[in-house]
This record gives C-alpha cells, structure tokens and sequence, in this order.
C-alpha cells in the first residue's frame, strides 16, 4: 500500500502571509510575520522528514502562486529534494484541497493526509497514527477519513484513502466549522471517520500570546524565533465569550443556546463537544459561532480547548443544562466594567425549585460570601487575559473553577453576579441527593487545600455511578 503526506501552503511572501498578526500588533512587522511564517514551515517540514524516513512516505508539496516556487524550496530547506511540487488548482479552498487529493490518488497512492505549514505543536507521532489508520482501511478496502481538529473549529490534518469520496470535503472556507462538517457527512453517508488529538494553530496576535505562555514548551524554531518579541497584548473582538463543553447534550443544548442574548451584545458562543453519538452537534451548530469537535471527552480539556480559541475580553464557563436568565449577559458585562473584578460566579438557581436545592443554593452562597471561594461548577467567568496568564485551567484539579479562583484572588477581586441562570439538577436527580451532595462537597474542600486528582476522586465516582 502506497502512502502519501501532501503540504498544502502558501509560498512565503512579505506582506502575503499572517496579516492577521502584522495588522493588529504594531511590533510585529509584515516581514517578521514573512519570518515567522517561514519558521512554521521548517517546523512542518521537520515532521515530514522525520515520518518519510521512517515509514518511507512520499511527499508532494502543494503551492501557490505557481511562479514562486523557488522561494518555497528555500523555506522547506532540504525536504524539497524528496518532494514532488505541484500547483493549487482551483477556484476556492475546498476545490483545491479535493484536487489536491484526487492528483496523488491518480498518481496511484492508497492513503494520503493533508495538512497545512502553520502548526508548530505538529508531531511525527499523530501523522504516523493518521497513516495507519488509513492503511488498515486501505487493506479492507473501505473508505476512511481521519480529521484532527483545531482549538478554533478548524483542521491541521485531512486524510482519506482512495475508496473515500471526495465529496466529504466541503465548505473549508467556513474555518470556525471545517470538523462539523467534516464530521456531519461521515455521519450522514456512514463513513467512518477518526478524529486525532487537538492542535493550535498560529493565525493572529492572541495565538502568539498563547505560545508565549504555554507551559509546555517545545523548542521548535517557531518557538525560539518568538522567544525575542515581547508578550503580546489580548485582542478583544468581543465583549464576551460564552464556553460550553458537551458530550450528549441533545435534548439541553438548543434550551441552554436559545437563552443567550446575541443581538444586544457583542457575544461569541463557542461549543467544544467531547465526541457525541447522539444529535448534540445538530442541534446546537446554527446557533454557535464556532464549532469545536475532538476525539475524547475531557471537560477541562474542552473548556481549556474553547477558551483558547476565545476573543472576547471576558470569558463564561457554562454547562449544556444551563440557562440563562433574561439581562444575564448584560449583567455579566457590566459586573467587570470595574476593573478590580477578574473573576465570579453567576446566581445560580436549581431546576425543579425543591427546598432540598434551594438549600445547595445557599450553601453555595454562603461560601462565596464567606471564604469567598467561586468556581464551584460552572457558570464561572474570568477576564481572558488573566486565564491566558495563569495557563489557564489546571486539567489535573477536581475543581477547575475553584483551583483558578484561588490563584485569581491574589491578583483582585472575586464577585458574585446578580446574573440568574437555571440549572437542571438531573444529576442530583439521577444519582441520589445525598451521595451528590457528600461527594461534591468533598473534592471542593481537596481542592481548596490544594489536592490534585485522586485515586480517591476516580474511586467515590465509581462507586456514585454503580449506585445510580
């Protein structure tokens, strides 16, 4: 079985390339966004290399504009020499990718993945996962599509072998929904599909921010080449960003959409779903600006995911059976017009109104007043900068919220929002009020005295769930 890795990139050009970055941050210029471009595109091509010699792949580098060609061999350095070039073809993205594909195809290949030059967190290990789970489609002679997802809702890697129809490639050009759509013709034509671990692609000037701040740091050339410019200022396109993780939430996510005030306000809503089966991301994509889609369920990685991909100045952390009460975003907006406030909590409200959880209404109050402790389940929002700045949520806590709210009151204050929102207490409901209640209570107060992720934790959920 024949396989193939196609590049699919611009030539490098000043003033063509991350104008995004040169438009908006005077420091960066549009040759240091040519520079960092072509830095991108050695990381890319250095993943290339390092999967072509050990499984032996061709490479075909797919450009524009035509006439360029030459400054592309010098940006790819010596991956030009075991690749074969070749000329975008199209009127549009989606039309050039699926010609792009049906060339190496022609040429007689059996598995071939796509990806773009922008993505310096790349690594031989996803493309080679990708690879395989193409060849052994290619074996059986099925058709397969593997997507790897971005924080954005767009995709760093397309692949498919030659008994997958090109058609399931459509509508690139909406990038906040490349997955969605992706993911909706599979589901449609039962074509089965394999959806890698998410990425972060560089595009504007808060993506920069992010590599600057990333706890993890990778050393590629991208990186060190950042290493030199300041920290970049947050863009703020919005005044809010609203964040919803989900994993089969069809029958609550349109009631929790459907109750944000988008006309009034400048709001962007940013779904995150964890791999639903059921109709959640149907129901929910006509009402979200973005649509982010990955592989495993993880709340904390999604909300982290969604946040990441976020432009508003403020960010709201909300659970798929929330919602909103009227002037709640409004209220949410006005509360950090005081530029003390980083952070709070929302009034939260229980449905059914039972006195049993009218009384965690007020525990969870209570605690907020008193110890001034927020971020106990969702319906938690924080100033974006300040999330970027503290790494964002720590995914190996029990309770995200609360852990960053702990770091966020030495920075200022922490309030509780007269913004009413509805809760569904379905899990209450479902695995007992008193067992919810205890165990709930129990990974606040590990959190609050520092406790990380415990056998413990894994060990009472279990036990709840058994008990259900």
């Amino acid at each position: 079985m024949k396989e193939a890795i196609i590049l699919f990139t611009k030539v490098p050009e000043v003033g063509a390339v991350k104008t995004r970055i040169s438009k908006y941050w005077g420091i960066f210029t549009a040759i240091d966004a040519y520079q960092l471009y072509n830095h991108l595109l050695r990381d890319t091509a250095s993943v290339i290399q390092a999967v072509i010699r050990k499984r032996g792949s061709s490479t075909y580098i797919c450009y524009t504009p035509k006439e360029k060609q030459k400054n592309l061999k010098e940006a790819l350095g010596s991956l030009s020499f075991y690749s074969t070039f070749m000329e975008q073809v199209g009127s549009d993205i989606t039309e050039r990718v699926r010609n792009a594909f049906q060339q190496v195809i022609d040429q007689g290949y059996d598995s071939v993945i796509l990806i773009p030059g922008d993505h310096d967190d790349l690594d031989a290990s996803t493309l080679s996962m990708a690879l395989d789970c193409l060849v052994s489609a290619s074996n059986l002679r099925r058709p397969q599509l593997v997507i790897g997802p971005t924080h954005d809702g767009g995709a760093y890697l397309i692949g498919l072998n030659r008994y997958t129809d090109l058609n399931c490639i459509s509508n690139l050009d909406d990038s906040y929904r490349v997955c969605f759509n992706l993911i909706e013709y599979a589901r449609t034509h039962a074509l089965p599909f394999k959806i890698l671990d998410v990425k972060m692609d560089i595009d504007d000037v808060d993506d920069l921010l992010r590599v600057s701040l990333r706890r993890k740091k990778l050393n590629t050339a991208t990186e060190r080449f950042l290493m030199s410019y300041p920290t970049p200022p947050s863009t703020n396109k919005y005044a809010l960003s609203i964040i919803i993780p989900t994993l089969n939430e069809e029958f609550w996510v349109r009631s929790a959409l459907k109750s944000i005030d988008k006309d009034n306000h400048e709001v962007e809503v940013i779904l995150v779903d964890g791999g639903s089966e059921d109709n959640t991301l149907q129901a929910a994509a006509n009402l979200v600006d973005k649509v982010v889609v990955l592989g495993k369920a993880s709340r904390k990685m999604q909300e982290n995911i969604g946040a990441f991909g976020a432009r508003g100045k403020i960010l709201l952390f909300l659970h798929a059976d929330m919602v909103l009460q009227k002037r709640a975003v409004e209220e949410v907006i006005k509360s950090f017009q005081d530029k003390a406030v980083v952070a709070g909590s929302l009034d939260v409200f229980y449905d059914p109104p039972r006195t049993r959880y009218n009384f965690v209404k007020s525990v969870r109050l209570m605690i907020s007043k008193i110890f001034n402790l927020h971020g106990v389940g969702a319906a938690f929002c924080v100033r974006r900068h300040l999330f970027y700045q503290l790494g964002g949520f720590d995914e190996n806590c029990m309770e995200e919220g609360v852990a960053l709210s702990q770091k966020l009151k030495k920075v200022g204050r922490l309030i509780t929002v007269k913004a009413p929102v509805i809760v569904s207490a379905r899990r209450f409901e479902k695995k007992g009020f008193i067992r919810t209640l205890i165990l709930w209570a129990l990974t606040v107060l590990l959190t609050t005295l520092g406790f990380k992720n415990t056998w413990l934790e894994d060990k009472f959920w279990k036990t709840l769930n058994k008990k259900q």
